[in-house]
């Protein structure tokens, strides 16, 4: 069995082989201290450069009361690193989880982050996702961060396409592939 078939839908706790996620996972180590995790200002992305293209910054919001999904948080994406958006072919900073355009990806997402939400604690989590109409394979780092000390209020994430899970080749879609799938669903298998 593959290291990705082993690690598919897996989450809580950090497993993961992935340098570059085992990486920001250290540099996240850290700047903790002694705290349960850090806060956004502490992230300085001088030292971790050489990664900096896999990363995301994405903060947690409060919902509008009126909306369908009231009781969920809202996950906004702050910052994108180039290589997540070359990579799904479009950027989405700025916009939050329900932007995403594969629905199964999106709640795969916003179920992992709020797992850490809700715990304080790092995970790491491996699946497939579309990327215009194709099926990528994909390994995940999320670090919860904090300004309050002990509330989750944002993480520190990554999203790497491990070329050893798919067939030696990395996502690469015409940009801004999806406003042409306004209902993307997944092809059949």
């Amino acid at each position: 069995m593959s290291d990705l078939g082993r690690r598919m839908g897996q989450a809580g706790g950090i497993r993961t082989e992935q340098q570059r996620l085992l990486r920001l996972h250290r540099y996240w180590l850290s700047i903790c201290g002694k705290r349960p995790m850090p806060t956004r200002k502490d992230i300085d992305p001088a030292a971790v450069s050489d990664i900096l293209k896999d990363v995301m910054v994405v903060e947690a919001l409060s919902r509008d009361p009126d909306e369908a999904q009231a009781g969920r948080p809202l996950f906004r994406y702050r910052l994108i690193g180039t290589g997540v958006t070359q990579a799904a072919g479009y950027d989405l900073t700025g916009a939050t989880f329900d932007d995403l355009p594969d629905p199964a990806f999106r709640r795969f997402c916003q179920r992992l982050f709020e797992g850490v939400m809700a715990d304080g604690k790092p995970r790491s989590a491996a699946g497939r996702r579309l990327i215009a109409c194709e099926r990528w394979a994909f390994d995940s780092l999320v670090l919860p961060l904090s300004d309050t000390g002990d509330l989750v209020t944002g993480f520190l994430a990554a999203l790497v396409y491990p070329r050893e899970w798919n067939h030696g080749l990395w996502p690469r879609p015409s940009w801004n592939w999806h406003r042409n799938n306004a209902s993307e669903t997944d092809p059949p298998e």
